[in-house]
């Protein structure tokens, strides 16, 4: 359904989780912190996303995992508190025990709390430098993967097949692609939130982002969502879209896997009409007040303070490189 974030109710809820995510400026706090969500949404939930794979959401974070007669998958555990809560909910399902976590990236907020699976024997996988980052920015509910792997990785557990995709820095310098088989979706975090595409990022700062490969890196995704036929995602927050009612209400785990080619021309455009004000010669902290930022205002969660603080990072980008 539609969304008319004109709505005071709408506002308040938009409100409310960007209060969430300035907390996150604290990853212990976030950490620490029960679930939260708007009024009138759930804290927690759990959804069917494909055979045997399930949505978890802990407040306005999700993860997800796959449940087999040989043992469970588990994508990030969030924290200590969500996998504790995450692991009874697994246990409605099954006695077997979580056999792998895969970590997408290695920032704290989405990767911390694989303890508790751990203690069941799982192994925890991700991606080669984010057991680099995991070292040299330790937190103590982060735990270091025990196996690490460069582009491409396969786990096999039962009838559930997971392929690990790297396609180089973005979000983080270490985030990957998950596609769980046989549902064949992909889950992607903190790139995109289905079911928008053309949306704004969490944070117009970009503070651990990698711009040079924003474009490159949806090329690639949604180059392997067609080759494989690829439909639907998955994404690591919640998004709130309006309810029946017209209230705010929690939007369905999965999405259009054409919000990835929406991403895509979100950056491409942005990143385009940036750089042309660069090489024309505009001073990077002025290109924020030469471009009329309105032109973007059909973009999802648009703020024109963000979106000036956005071009004003994309132009710092431009004055600096890589």
């Amino acid at each position: 359904m539609g969304t008319n974030w004109g709505s005071a109710t709408l506002r308040a809820a938009i409100f409310f989780l960007a209060i969430f995510a300035l907390s996150l400026g604290s990853y212990d706090l976030a950490l620490a912190a029960p679930p939260r969500t708007p009024p009138g949404i759930a804290p927690t939930s759990v959804e069917p996303i494909g055979k045997d794979l399930y949505s978890y959401r802990w407040g306005p974070y999700r993860t997800m995992f796959a449940v087999t007669g040989e043992g469970v998958i588990v994508a990030d555990p969030l924290s200590d508190e969500a996998a504790r809560a995450l692991d009874s909910e697994i246990d409605k399902l099954t006695a077997a025990p979580v056999k792998y976590v895969v970590y997408s990236h290695s920032h704290w907020d989405h990767a911390a709390g694989a303890r508790v699976f751990k203690d069941q024997g799982a192994t925890i996988v991700a991606q080669d430098l984010c057991a680099k980052n995991i070292s040299e920015t330790p937190h103590p509910d982060v735990l270091p993967p025990d196996v690490t792997f460069a582009d491409d990785f396969q786990i096999k557990l039962g009838d559930q097949e997971w392929d690990l995709h790297y396609f180089g820095p973005s979000h983080s310098d270490c985030l990957i692609v998950i596609q769980p088989k046989p549902a064949n979706i992909l889950y992607l975090v903190d790139v995109l939130n289905p079911p928008f595409g053309y949306s704004m990022p969490w944070n117009a700062l970009l503070p651990d982002d990698h711009i040079y490969n924003f474009v490159p890196f949806f090329d690639a995704v949604d180059a392997l969502a067609k080759r494989d036929g690829v439909t639907q995602i998955t994404g690591g927050h919640l998004s709130v879209i309006r309810g029946p009612d017209g209230k705010p209400a929690a939007a369905p785990a999965l999405g259009p896997a054409s919000a990835i080619a929406d991403k895509r021309r979100f950056w491409d455009e942005l990143l385009t009409a940036v750089g042309d004000e660069w090489a024309k010669g505009t001073y990077s902290e002025v290109i924020p007040d030469q471009l009329d930022l309105d032109r973007f205002a059909d973009t999802h969660g648009y703020n024109r303070d963000e979106m000036w603080l956005l071009v004003r990072r994309l132009g710092s980008y431009y004055a600096g490189g890589r």
